[in-house]
Order: structure tokens, then C-alpha cells, then sequence
């Protein structure tokens, strides 16, 4: 994220905030007019209204309300809310159980050959599941979903407007969800999450709360398999992770 640290203080999933919002239309390229008024005037400058579909993008301010899986997979489905949807070969709104108490946030779905839609390689999926296994958790206890819905044409880095266009879709998983705990997994995801600017490193040693949910951070296995020396750090927080599931 290119915010800087003094937005941390939104860290807990408030609400975002309409300088926050301001802050995301001005990273688009969004200019953003004010109305002049009288020098003596009380009142603060007023914003003109956004044009309503960034508006809703951006503040996650989606009508209806959706309030069961069924609708808020075909709403995902049907999403042409950012130019992802022009060229995905699939969506992928989660994996696992939609009764879990453990849910892993990651960046977006990849290609696979050995799976055309999927949030992990086979390879990466399988170091996935034995992670678990070590925490006695199998992986259809859990529940796996990723900051956007669609497929990456060429694994490239998610852009900021993409992570906000799906912004509402991931409050609407937790909130349906209701998990005991939260994992943030890799830098992209809790630094979006967590609003800051902080290495991976630095956040993995840490807690949070994002909506009012406790939120732990821990590598991708992705990152695992190409650095193993961050295994170490990896197990530690899989053990706190038990710990409070247990708890």
C-alpha cells in the first residue's frame, strides 16, 4: 500500500473513512472538485458526489445488502466492477467450509494447470494443507479466500483499484463467515488489510483486529517454498493460531 503510517489508526476495519476514500480516488487519477464558499462561512468545503459506480466500488457500498452464499457467489460471478472481468477465464469467491472459524486471506486466484480455477498451485496447496495438518486442522475445516475474485493474466501484481472494486465482497464473506480468527496471508494482503506500509516480516510477528476480528499475518506458501528459512516464523505463528482456536 502507498498509505502512510499515520493511517494505521484504521487498521480495525472502521469504516472507511471519507478521507480515506478521497485518498483512493486521488491514487486512481479521480480529480476531486470542491465547492468554493464565502470566506466567513462555518462550514467545510463540500465534495461534489462521485460518480456512483467508483463510489460504490471504492466504499464498498454495494445495494442490496447480500445475505446468503448462493447470492453473494453470483454476484461475484457476474462482478464487471474493474477490468479484471474482461479477461479472467474463471472467478473463485473461496475454498473450503462456510461453517470454518479460521479464515486465510490471500491475494487473488492463479492459473494452475493442475486446477483451472484455484487460490494456490498444487505445489503451494499442498505444503497449504500440511501446514494445517500440523495444527490438526484439515483443509476442509478451513476457509481459503483471496483479496479479489478473479484470475491475473500472468500472475502480475494486483492493482489498488482491483483490491477496492472487491473490497466488499471480502466484508461480506466475514460477516456471513463470522471466523474466530483471521489470517492474512502474504505482504500484498496484510498490508492492504492493515493499511500500512510495514514488511511482511515486521507484521507476522504481530496481532491485529481488521472489522473487529482478531487477524494474524503469515507468509504464503508460495513464499515458504522459495524461502524456507521463513518456515521457522511460519510455525510459530501456526502455533499462536492453534493456541487461540483452542483457546
Amino acid at each position: 500500500m502507498l498509505m502512510s503510517e499515520n493511517s494505521n489508526q484504521q487498521k480495525n476495519g472502521a469504516p472507511m473513512s471519507p478521507e480515506l476514500r478521497q485518498y483512493y480516488l486521488q491514487t486512481m487519477g479521480i480529480q476531486l472538485w470542491q465547492q468554493r464558499l464565502p470566506a466567513d462561512a462555518d462550514t467545510k468545503p463540500i465534495q461534489q458526489p462521485v460518480p456512483e459506480k467508483i463510489e460504490q466500488s471504492v466504499a464498498g457500498q454495494v445495494e442490496p445488502e447480500l445475505t446468503d452464499w448462493i447470492s453473494l457467489d453470483s454476484a461475484i460471478q457476474s462482478c464487471v466492477a474493474c477490468e479484471l472481468h474482461q479477461s479472467r477465464v474463471s472467478t473463485v469467491a473461496a475454498e473450503g467450509s462456510e461453517s470454518a472459524r479460521l479464515m486465510f486471506i490471500t491475494t487473488a486466484p492463479i492459473f494452475d494447470p493442475a486446477s483451472e480455477s484455484a487460490l494456490q498451485t498444487s505445489q503451494s496447496g499442498q505444503l497449504f494443507s500440511n501446514m494445517l495438518k500440523a495444527i490438526d486442522l484439515q483443509r476442509d475445516e478451513v476457509f481459503l479466500t483471496g483479496l479479489v475474485k478473479c484470475q491475473l493474466a500472468d500472475n502480475r501484481e494486483l492493482r489498488t483499484t482491483e483490491i477496492l472494486c472487491c473490497e466488499h465482497f471480502l466484508s461480506q464473506q466475514i460477516n456471513l463467515l463470522k471466523p474466530q480468527l483471521l489470517v492474512a496471508l502474504g505482504e500484498v494482503s496484510a498490508q492492504h488489510l492493515l493499511l500500512t506500509k510495514k514488511s511482511i516480516d515486521e507484521l507476522s510477528t504481530q496481532s491485529f483486529h481488521y472489522q473487529s476480528v482478531p487477524l494474524m499475518v503469515m507468509h504464503r506458501p508460495e513464499e515458504l517454498l522459495k524461502q524456507p528459512e521463513k518456515k521457522r516464523q511460519a510455525w510459530h505463528t501456526l502455533l499462536q493460531i492453534k493456541h487461540i482456536l483452542n483457546g
